[in-house]
């Protein structure tokens, strides 16, 4: 969508990523809370892969965005498309909160990270977070760390490397 170029160690960082998310899903079996019925739970899930592909293209549009802008980019237009981006979340969020009355904490900073880098490379931070929010859980809810979890952290970890190397031969190619 971008014309961003892939290279092996982005494609490897992308598919170890993707297997730690899926060794996460695969421990899952008991994991629905009591009183939900599996209509609920399979409505939970759709709505959870629908937000997961809107979060995937957010940051290629972002950057497709800033592509197309007319304008030069500086950080006052990085940071309107911040703002309007944060206001539209916030709006449709809390809409769907007082709907629901729930709760929930948005990550924030994301265009920038676009802004500065690439929206493959946000896709990266925004992967790495689901093993570290599952150790976050270990330790402030004494969840057990068990070894798909481990997996999971070891697979994430593994890929986050690879792209990071993967940039930094590059950026020494360009050097030289």
């Amino acid at each position: 969508m971008v014309k961003q170029r892939f290279t092996f160690y982005s494609v490897n960082s992308v598919a170890l990523m993707t297997m730690g998310a899926a060794a996460l899903v695969l421990q899952t079996s008991g994991d629905r809370p009591a009183g939900v019925s599996g209509g609920e739970y399979l409505l939970g899930f759709l709505m959870m892969l629908g937000s997961m592909v809107t979060s995937g293209l957010m940051m290629p549009l972002i950057e497709l965005g800033y592509s197309k802008s007319t304008v030069p980019l500086n950080y006052a237009v990085v940071m309107q498309f911040q703002v309007v981006q944060a206001l539209i979340a916030n709006l449709f969020c809390t809409i769907g909160m007082l709907i629901n009355n729930d709760f929930q904490v948005l990550s924030l900073g994301i265009v920038g990270v676009v802004h500065t880098s690439s929206s493959l490379f946000a896709g990266i931070v925004t992967a790495l977070m689901l093993p570290v929010t599952e150790v976050f859980a270990v330790v402030a809810y004494n969840e057990k760390f068990t070894g798909d979890k481990g997996m999971a952290l070891a697979l994430c970890l593994w890929g986050f490397s690879s792209y990071f190397i993967g940039e930094y031969k590059k950026t020494k190619l360009l050097q030289s």
